[in-house]
């Protein structure tokens, strides 16, 4: 009995309902999810993640604005397939903080994907779900296990690696299940014969790292700094998004002739694109609170409402809407300009800082 009753918590005592993710189960097979707001990032990226997804945009129990609530309808007992499902959300979501009810109670129970864990005893293998596994060359891709004798792997990139003629392979290490495709590990590797030669090349990159580091510590975090590191990340985000866009057809639709390369490509983007989006938003949220920032508006997306706040002359949204006042519609992607006053490596490394500084 002890141990049930710490492991729940009446909704009305729930402390810090901003940093918590809430499952209300419907039925055996449907539940719905209402994201906190320190869990927006999660938020805004899951319908890429999980196409089975869908949203509405109503009034949650976590704060009184209107947001995405998401629902999903899946039976585990009875599909394989959607055992499948519930484990890569579950892996996708990855938090202790997440809570679950049955229906519309007050009463909330902690753990939930240990309670959805439960439900994924007998998944299906990648064989069973009908997929290839690449073991020959394919594009510029050697689908090996091992790495031959003489060769190891490097953290080096191709173009660093090119730039002191090292010679190299990309090597397919192994398959990861993602989004329900199989997607190749691909790392470089090169000969032993040349680790001195990367060493050198290591220990000057970080010297030179340590050097910039010093800068970027020395640079004041005014309001525009920050304005425009928001808007540089912002647009690189966008540029990753249109890399991951152009490899889809050649990802998906050219299995045979660069399927391995294309896809490593499609996935590094898409990767790199959410890791700008959640530095973004995090800074842009703590920005609002240490500025009393308010909202200009809102617009309306194909998808949702979002709020849009300006800092220095620059305009951001973010995955929220307080505001009655409407701005219009948006109805295509908004383009990414490469014109930025603070390049995009630099931009993450202050605003990083920025969070830690200020973020408490």
């Amino acid at each position: 009995m002890d141990n049930s009753k710490k492991s729940c918590v009446c909704l009305g005592e729930l402390e810090k309902k901003e940093d918590c993710i809430v499952v209300t189960i419907l039925d055996d097979s449907n539940f719905k999810m209402e994201f906190g707001r320190a869990f927006s990032h999660m938020a805004t990226h899951i319908l890429e993640n999980f196409e089975w997804l869908s949203c509405k945009q109503e009034k949650g129990i976590l704060s009184n604005s209107k947001k995405r609530i998401f629902y999903a309808s899946l039976d585990p007992e009875k599909n394989r397939m959607d055992q499948v499902k519930l484990k890569k959300l579950c892996g996708y979501l990855k938090s202790d903080k997440i809570y679950y009810r049955f229906e519309e109670t007050q009463e909330l129970q902690r753990d939930w994907i240990s309670h959805a864990m439960k439900k994924c005893t007998n998944p299906l293998a990648p064989k069973e779900m009908g997929y290839k596994l690449p073991v020959n060359k394919f594009g510029n891709v050697d689908a090996i296990r091992i790495f031959p004798d003489g060769w190891h792997e490097t953290t080096l990139t191709v173009t660093q690696i090119k730039k002191n003629k090292i010679p190299h392979y990309k090597a397919c290490i192994g398959f990861d299940d993602s989004r329900y495709r199989v997607k190749p590990i691909v790392v470089n590797i090169i000969p032993n014969d040349f680790s001195d030669r990367e060493q050198k090349y290591l220990d000057e990159l970080k010297e030179k790292a340590e050097k910039e580091l010093e800068k970027i510590n020395s640079i004041e975090l005014t309001q525009k700094i920050v304005a425009e590191c928001l808007y540089s990340i912002n647009k690189e985000a966008k540029r990753k998004r249109d890399i991951q866009h152009n490899s889809i057809d050649r990802a998906y639709h050219s299995f045979r002739k660069e399927y391995p390369a294309a896809h490593y490509q499609l996935h590094r983007a898409k990767n790199e694109k959410f890791k700008l989006y959640d530095l973004k938003d995090e800074a842009l949220h703590l920005a609002i609170d240490l500025w009393n920032l308010q909202p200009v508006g809102y617009h309306e997306f194909p998808d949702a409402n979002r709020d849009m706040y300006s800092l220095e002359g620059y305009d951001f949204h973010i995955n929220e809407n307080i505001s009655d006042h409407c701005l219009g519609k948006i109805t295509e992607e908004i383009g990414a300009e490469r014109k930025r006053g603070i390049p995009p490596k630099k931009a993450v490394m202050l605003l990083k800082r920025f969070v830690k500084e200020y973020g408490g």
